[in-house]
């Protein structure tokens, strides 16, 4: 640190009516922040004024740190000048006197710096130092004091990085909002020199940080989970053979309900990528289509609302990640796809509700008088004949009777 030491003249300069400067000398610190300037001219009376010399000390505020608070010293055990910001005057010494303890105070600024970055698919937030982790950019953070007034903003970099630096000691609070598309995750406190410094707040809150001079205090984290999704189609199954081919006709059904069950059998909430609810169903696109987004880790069943003039048809289990989860009894009742759990992150595909168009038999029972099997002007129409149907074991199924004609 620079230390210039001035001095004053009286009588006042009669060109300019202010007392003339003479710099006296300039000094710099030693590596324990000491300074002295010795062999220094004395009062011509003792006495501020006529004839007088008035020093001044002035510091040069050195770069990397914040002003401070200075203070006069002492002669002779007496208090001597005025305290200006970053200048000391009315200094006045006679001769041999040794004034000590003329101080200037700086600040090394503080800082507070942190992570915001995605969780495991188990819902765990890494560890300071982890390599892995998936970063969140443009993360909003703010810097608030202790009364919870901003006082600054930032947002995340691409390493999911933040840092509000040349901060004066004092006690802060950081703030961060859930990214829209992402939901609520654990905070973190985070560290001053190795030990933790704060407290968990309100959601996305920590508190209590307090920052000494020099203080950096890291690993003020917060995690975020990535939602999951669970898709699929209710279609055309034209073959009833539970499998969706499109390639060969069968179109998907649109306008259809679905919706979720969570692990106690109750109807989910749905919530759009800011997190306001949104209702409890949704229906198929026009091309059949259907996707729950922005679901939370968990156990859920999926319920298709059987659409009207549609016959039940097989039911398919879909996948994640390629790996078939869930569960399907369509040998009772179907629309129903069971015990599929989703962690953070994971997109569940072709979890598919196949239907068919009820078909028809129907033909005519007439007296046939040339056994030709066609029916020919003059043939007798036979109502009230007994028509059964057999299914492919040879069990009856339906039974009904011939009309008048």
């Amino acid at each position: 640190m620079t230390v210039v030491l001035k001095a004053y003249h009286n009588p006042l300069d009669p060109m300019t009516g202010a007392p003339s400067v003479e710099i006296i000398g300039t000094t710099t610190t030693n590596s324990l922040g000491f300074y002295q300037f010795t062999g220094l001219p004395k009062l011509v009376s003792g006495v501020v004024g006529e004839d007088s010399v008035i020093y001044v000390l002035e510091e040069v505020q050195p770069g990397g740190w914040r002003d401070g608070l200075d203070a006069t010293g002492t002669v002779n055990g007496v208090f001597v000048g005025v305290t200006h910001n970053d200048y000391l005057d009315q200094l006045a010494l006679k001769y041999g006197e040794h004034g000590i303890e003329y101080n200037f105070g700086e600040i090394k600024p503080a800082s507070i710096s942190g992570y915001v970055h995605l969780t495991d698919k188990d819902g765990n937030c890494y560890e300071p130092g982890d390599t892995d982790k998936t970063p969140v950019a443009g993360a909003v953070i703010q810097l608030l004091d202790s009364q919870g007034n901003i006082l600054d903003q930032t947002v995340t970099n691409a390493d999911g990085f933040y840092e509000f630096d040349d901060l004066m000691p004092g006690t802060y609070q950081i703030k961060e909002y859930t990214p829209p598309g992402l939901i609520d995750g654990a905070d973190h406190v985070g560290t001053i020199n190795n030990i933790k410094v704060g407290a968990k707040g309100a959601n996305d809150l920590l508190t209590e940080i307090n920052l000494a001079s020099g203080n950096d205090g890291i690993n003020y984290n917060f995690c975020e989970h990535l939602p999951a999704e669970l898709c699929g189609f209710v279609f055309h199954d034209r073959d009833n053979d539970g499998l969706r081919e499109p390639g060969l006709g069968e179109e998907g059904i649109a306008n259809v309900e679905v919706y979720l069950l969570d692990a106690s059998g109750n109807r989910v909430t749905l919530y759009d990528i800011n997190g306001v609810a949104i209702g409890n169903s949704i229906f198929t696109e026009e091309d059949g289509s259907y996707c729950f987004e922005n679901l939370k880790a968990g156990l859920y069943t999926v319920v298709e609302v059987h659409p009207a003039n549609w016959l039940d048809g097989l039911d398919a289990v879909g996948n994640i990640a390629g790996v078939t989860v869930g569960t399907v009894n369509n040998s009772n009742g179907g629309d129903i796809i069971r015990n599929i759990t989703l962690k953070w992150g994971d997109h569940g595909e072709e979890y598919d509700f196949g239907e068919f168009k009820p078909g028809s038999i129907e033909g005519f029972v007439h007296a046939e008088t040339d056994q030709d099997c066609d029916i020919d002007p003059g043939e007798l129409m036979l109502q009230g004949v007994e028509m059964q149907l057999f299914n492919s074991q040879g069990t009856v199924i339906g039974t009904t009777f011939t009309d008048v004609n």
